[in-house]
C-alpha cells in the first residue's frame, strides 16, 4: 500500500523470523515498461530491489496479486483489446520472474464487459498458467502458483464452481506436466467497502452455522484436492472472526486497504495535533480530487470529504504534491522532536500486528 508498509513487514518478518509475503496489484507496482506503480512509484524491478537489500533471506516472499488481463490501470483506461490485455498479463509475469518472484496469482475474473463468462475466464486462466510455468521452468525457477477466476462477492464461493475450476485445472497441469497451484482463491464471504467489511463473515453475529458450515464443506475439497484456500478482503473483520479462520481451516488471507487507511488516519491526525491543519486540508484535498475513493462507495454512502479522503489517501502518496507536502510537515515536526514516518510505521505496524495474533502467526503480544 506504501513505502511504510513495506518498511513494516521487513521488520516484522525480520523480528519475528516468520515468512511474510507482500502481494502487489498491477496497479500497485508492474513492470517498468508497463508504468510501474502507484506505490512510491516503484516498477516491479524496484521494488524487489529495496525488498531483497532488506529483507532475511526466506523470510520475507514477494508476490504478484490480481495478475491478468484488464489488472493494469493502463489497460483499464485505454481500452485494450483482449489480445492486447493478454500480452500485456504476459509482459507483467515475465518481469515478476525474472524479478524473483516466489508466488504468481493468475486472475482471469476481469472483463471490460462485466465477469466473463466461466469458460472464457478458464482459456484465459490455461493460457497466463502455461506461459508462467514454461518460462519459469526455462529459467530453473519454482513458482508458487494461486488462481482465481470469480469477481469478489460478499459471500461464500458455491462449492461447485471452485471444485469445476480446481478439476480442470489439475487436469491441465497434469497433461502438461506444469506444477500444480498451491492456492485457489475462493469468496470466504468477506469484501471490503468503504473503511468496513461487508461481507457474511464481519461479525460473529453475521456466522451462523449453515455459513460455517459451508465454509468447512469448502475447506475440505480443496483439501482432498492438495490446494489451500486463500480469502481476499478481510480488511476490517473484528478479533473474534479472525481467530474463527484458523478454526474453520482457512488457509491465508489478504489484507490490504486496512493498512493503507492505518496510516492515512495516523498522517491527519499527526499534522493536526501538530498544528499544521492546513497541511491536513491540502492533502484531503489532494485525496479527493484522485477520485480513487470512488469505486469502494457503498450505493447509499454517507461518507463525507474527510472519509472518502482517507479511503483514497494511500493512492496518492508518490505524487509530487504529496512528497512536497510531506517534506514541509517533516520539516516543521521535526523542528519538535516528531519523527513524522516512525509514527506512521507504528500506525501500520499496530493493524498487522493484529492479525498476526489473532490468527496465530505471532509470539507478539497485543499491547494490553
Amino acid at each position: 500500500m506504501s513505502k511504510n508498509c513495506v518498511d513494516v513487514i521487513c521488520g516484522l518478518s525480520h523480528k519475528e523470523d516468520k515468512p511474510m509475503v507482500l502481494i502487489a496489484s498491477r496497479r500497485q507496482i508492474d513492470a517498468a515498461e508497463l508504468g510501474g506503480g502507484y506505490v512510491n512509484g516503484w516498477s516491479t524491478e524496484e521494488f524487489q530491489d529495496y525488498v531483497r537489500a532488506r529483507a532475511r533471506p526466506g523470510r520475507l516472499l514477494l508476490a504478484r496479486d490480481h495478475g491478468g488481463p484488464w489488472q493494469g490501470a493502463p489497460e483499464r483506461e485505454y481500452g485494450l483489446s483482449a489480445e492486447q490485455a493478454m500480452e500485456a498479463a504476459r509482459r507483467s509475469f515475465k518481469a515478476d520472474i525474472e524479478s524473483g518472484f516466489e508466488m504468481i496469482h493468475v486472475d482471469t475474473s476481469v472483463d471490460p464487459k462485466g465477469p466473463p463468462a466461466p469458460d472464457v475466464a478458464l482459456s484465459r486462466l490455461f493460457e497466463l498458467y502455461g506461459y508462467c510455468a514454461e518460462l519459469a521452468l526455462s529459467q530453473g525457477r519454482d513458482i508458487v502458483f494461486e488462481v482465481g477466476t470469480e469477481e469478489q462477492s460478499h459471500d461464500v464461493s458455491e462449492l461447485e464452481q471452485t471444485r469445476w475450476l480446481l478439476e480442470r485445472l489439475l487436469a491441465f497441469c497434469r497433461a502438461n506436466r506444469f506444477p500444480t497451484p498451491s492456492f485457489v482463491v475462493a469468496q470466504t464471504g468477506a469484501k471490503v467497502m468503504e473503511m468496513t467489511n461487508v461481507g457474511v463473515m464481519r461479525s460473529l453475529s453475521a456466522v451462523d452455522r449453515e455459513y460455517l458450515r459451508k465454509l468447512e464443506v469448502l475447506v475440505a475439497m480443496c483439501n482432498r484436492q492438495g490446494v489451500y484456500l486463500k480469502g481476499h478482503n478481510a480488511d476490517y473483520l473484528s478479533d473474534e472472526v479472525l481467530a474463527l479462520h484458523p478454526r474453520v481451516g482457512i488457509h491465508a488471507i489478504n489484507v490490504a486497504p486496512e493498512f493503507g487507511v492505518a496510516e492515512t488516519r495516523a498522517l491527519l491526525r499527526i499534522l493536526r495535533n501538530g498544528g499544521l491543519a492546513g497541511l491536513a486540508e491540502r492533502f484531503i484535498q489532494l485525496s479527493l480530487a484522485s477520485q480513487k475513493w470512488k469505486k469502494w462507495m457503498l450505493p447509499e454512502t454517507t461518507a463525507d470529504d474527510t472519509a472518502r479522503a482517507t479511503i483514497a489517501g494511500h493512492y496518492v502518496f508518490s505524487t509530487p504534491e504529496f512528497r512536497e507536502l510531506k517534506a514541509t510537515a517533516v520539516q516543521a515536526l521535526s523542528r519538535r522532536g516528531v519523527d513524522l514516518d516512525a509514527l506512521l510505521r507504528q500506525a501500520i505496524q499496530t493493524q498487522v500486528v493484529r492479525y498476526m495474533a489473532h490468527l496465530n502467526y505471532s509470539g507478539v503480544a497485543l499491547a494490553a
